[in-house]
């Protein structure tokens, strides 16, 4: 049978409790159909400012339980003061609740004066969640990083390889020379490259007089 999840769970003098929204979780994923509340007694002076409300819940099976719970300022944390009927209706449907999902052990809502033992579930009874880390703020605004220099044009290497080609000479690129050696064995511009793939005889239109 499914029980009550970890983080509706916290520890409450050195015993594990079950919290009211826990209970309800687990109805509702074993078959909750509706809860159904009604004030028995409202908070007066005359009977020391306690509610009594009563619950009934009814499961998808046809299964009903209820159950009564009761508030006072005596018996519920000084927070929850204001909120007598609220409180007693809680614990009302939280009784009812753990019957219908078989929970014998009161909830920490029942408790008077609960108080979880971790620090940071003693504010609202739920599970804590750290926070993320926040980003240090730098001392100073960081400079923009510099531009790279810009590449020099292909034409700043020709000045060391030129065209071998008998009357050419014309300046090559790095990357020129590099893929007519490759391919013919020598430095050639891109004209008379494609005049040795034609057959044509060693002459460049652009030779230098």
């Amino acid at each position: 049978m499914p029980a009550v999840k970890p983080e509706y769970i916290i520890q409450l003098q050195g015993r594990p409790c079950a919290l009211y929204r826990g209970v309800l979780d687990l109805a509702h994923e074993i078959g909750l159909e509706g809860i159904r509340t009604k004030l028995l007694q409202p908070p007066d002076a005359a009977n020391g400012d306690t509610a009594i409300v009563e619950a009934e819940v009814r499961m998808k099976d046809g299964r009903v339980f209820a159950d009564i719970g009761d508030a006072s300022p005596k018996n519920v944390n000084a927070k929850i003061a204001t909120a007598i009927i609220r409180m007693a209706s809680t614990r009302a449907k939280g009784r009812a609740l753990r019957d219908a999902v078989n929970i014998g052990e009161a909830l920490v809502e029942e408790m008077p004066d609960a108080e979880p033992d971790a620090g940071p579930q003693a504010t609202d009874h739920r599970p804590s969640t750290p926070a993320a880390p926040r980003p240090a703020a730098p001392a100073h605004p960081a400079a923009a990083p510099a531009a790279p220099p810009a590449p020099p044009p292909p034409a700043a290497a020709s000045g060391s390889y030129v065209c071998t080609e008998v009357g050419c000479g014309r300046a090559l690129t790095q990357g020129q020379q590099t893929t007519s050696t490759r391919e013919f064995g020598q430095g050639l511009c891109p004209a008379c490259q494609r005049k040795r793939k034609a057959g044509n005889p060693p002459e460049c239109s652009g030779a230098r007089p």
